[in-house]
C-alpha cells in the first residue's frame, strides 16, 4: 500500500523505538557477518586455508539465508493473521542474540561447531526483518516514509560504530593464538548489546495489526500457507511488486556479497593489518551513516526508485575501481564512497517496497522482500567463493559481483511506479 496515515496516532518513541532496532541488530552486521567474526572464521577457524575459509563462509551464509528466505514469507503471512509482529521479532531477537553468544565457544578447528552456530544465529538476525519492516508501513505516511526508513539505516551505521568501538579494546592487538581469547569476547559483547537496544522496540512500538482470537501453530500455519497461495495466484495484479523484488533479489546479491568479504580482501590482497581493516570499516560506518541520513529527504524528493538506480550506477564504477587498486590510499577513498551511497541505496529500496504493501499483510509481502534479500546472499557468496578458489584471485571473485549490478539495474527499470501503487491500493 502507499503509506497512509496510521490509525492511530503515532508517538516520538515508537519511531525512536523502531530506528533503535536497527542501532542494536546492527552489532551483529558489524562484528559478526563484516568485520571480526567472518575473518576469524576464515583465517583461524579453518586452519591454514584463506581460499577454502571464503568457500565454506559462502556455504554458510548461503545455507542460512536458504532457510530464511524460505521460511519468512510463510512467517510474515502467519504473524500478519495472528497480529503478531511483535511476537515474531521477539523470538528470532531471541535466537540471534544467543547464537551471537555462543560463537565465544568456536574455536580454531572447530569448523563443524562455527558453521552450525553461526548459521543458527544468522536465520535469527535475517528472520528478524520480515516482522521488523513490516512496522514501517504502520508508523509513516507516504510523506516521510523515505525520511523514516533512512533514519533508521542511520541510526544502524551508528550502531555498528558504537558496538565496534566498545570491542576495539579486544580487537586491536594483532590477532595470535594468545589473543583469540579476547577476540571471542568480542561476541559477547555483541550479544549484550544487541539485546540491551532492541528492548526498547518491545516496550514502546505498538502492534496496530488488528487483534485476533489465538490460533494454534496448526491451523494458523495453514491459514499463512493459504494466504502465500493466494498471492502467488494474484502475481500478475502485483506484477511491479514482483518485479522489483527480482531486482532487488540481484542487485543487493552483489551489495551483499561485496560486503561479506570486503574484510578479507583487504588483508589477503592489499594488504591491510587486522587493525586497519578495523579502522577502515569504523569510518565506512561513519560515511554510510551521513549517507543514510543526508539523503533520507532527498529519497522523498526524487523517488526511491530513481535513488535506487543512481547509487547502483556508483556501485558499478567503485567494483571496476576496487578491481585495478594495488594502493591503500586508494582503497580507503573508494571504501568511504562506497559508504556514502549502502545507506541510500538500502533505505530507498525499503521505501519503494513500502508503496507496494497492501493494506493488512505488511508483514507478509515484507517477508517477500526478505526472501529477496536473503536469497540475494545465497548465489553472491557462492558465486564470489568458488570463483576465489578456482581462479585463486580474490580480484575474480570481486569482478563476478558485476553481473548482478547491472541484471538488477536493468530490471529495475521495467517497474512501474505508480502502476504497482494503484494495485496496492485496489
Amino acid at each position: 500500500m502507499t503509506p497512509a496515515a496510521p490509525a492511530e496516532p503515532v508517538a516520538r518513541r515508537e519511531i525512536l523505538s523502531w530506528c533503535l532496532y536497527d542501532f542494536a541488530n546492527s552489532a551483529f552486521s558489524v562484528i559478526i557477518t563484516t568485520v571480526v567474526f567472518s575473518r576469524y572464521f576464515q583465517q583461524f577457524v579453518v586452519e591454514g586455508d584463506a581460499k577454502l575459509g571464503s568457500l565454506l563462509w559462502g556455504i554458510a551464509i548461503s545455507a542460512s539465508m536458504l532457510v530464511i528466505g524460505l521460511a519468512s514469507p510463510i512467517l510474515g503471512a502467519m504473524a500478519d493473521l495472528s497480529g503478531g509482529k511483535k511476537r515474531g521479532l521477539l523470538i528470532f531477537t531471541a535466537i540471534a542474540v544467543a547464537g551471537t553468544a555462543a560463537l565465544y565457544f568456536v574455536g580454531p578447528g572447530d569448523v563443524i561447531l562455527g558453521m552450525i552456530l553461526f548459521v543458527a544465529a544468522n536465520i535469527g538476525f535475517s528472520g528478524s526483518f520480515s516482522f521488523y519492516n513490516g512496522f514501517l508501513p504502520e508508523i509513516t505516511t507516504e510523506e516521510d516514509v523515505g525520511r523514516v526508513s533512512g533514519m533508521g539505516f542511520a541510526w544502524g551505521y551508528v550502531g555498528g560504530l558504537v558496538c565496534l568501538g566498545v570491542c576495539l579494546p579486544l580487537l586491536w592487538k594483532p590477532w595470535t593464538p594468545a589473543t583469540l581469547g579476547s577476540v571471542r569476547a568480542s561476541y559477547l559483547v555483541t550479544a549484550a548489546f544487541f539485546a540491551l537496544f532492541s528492548a526498547p522496540i518491545f516496550l514502546w512500538l505498538r502492534e496496530r495489526s488488528p487483534a485476533r482470537a489465538p490460533i494454534s501453530f496448526g491451523p494458523l500455519a495453514r491459514a499463512g500457507f493459504g494466504r502465500l497461495g493466494e498471492t502467488f495466484r494474484d502475481v500478475r495484479r502485483y506484477a511491479d511488486l514482483f518485479k522489483f523484488l527480482i531486482a532487488f533479489l540481484i542487485y543487493n546479491d552483489a551489495i551483499e556479497t561485496v560486503i561479506f568479504f570486503s574484510p578479507v580482501f583487504a588483508s589477503e590482497v592489499l594488504g591491510f593489518t587486522d587493525a586497519e581493516v578495523l579502522y577502515l570499516f569504523a569510518a565506512v560506518q561513519a560515511t554510510a551513516f551521513i549517507g543514510a541520513w543526508g539523503l533520507a529527504a532527498v529519497t522523498d524528493r526524487v523517488g526511491a526508485r530513481r535513488m535506487v538506480a543512481l547509487t547502483l550506477v556508483v556501485w558499478v564504477a567503485l567494483v571496476l575501481w576496487a578491481y585495478f587498486i594495488t594502493d591503500k590510499s586508494l582503497f580507503w577513498v573508494m571504501a568511504l564512497t562506497a559508504g556514502l551511497v549502502l545507506g541510500p541505496c538500502q533505505a530507498a529500496s525499503r521505501s519503494l517496497m513500502s508503496l507496494f504493501v497492501p493494506q493488512g499483510r505488511s508483514a507478509e509481502f515484507f517477508g517477500f522482500f526478505s526472501i529477496s534479500g536473503k536469497f540475494s546472499a545465497i548465489l553472491g557468496p557462492l558465486v564470489f567463493g568458488w570463483t576465489t578458489y578456482a581462479f585463486g584471485s580474490h580480484r575474480a571473485g570481486l569482478l563476478s559481483t558485476l553481473a548482478f549490478f547491472a541484471t538488477g539495474l536493468a530490471l529495475l527499470f521495467t517497474v512501474n511506479v505508480a502502476r504497482g501503487r494503484e494495485a496496492a491500493a485496489g
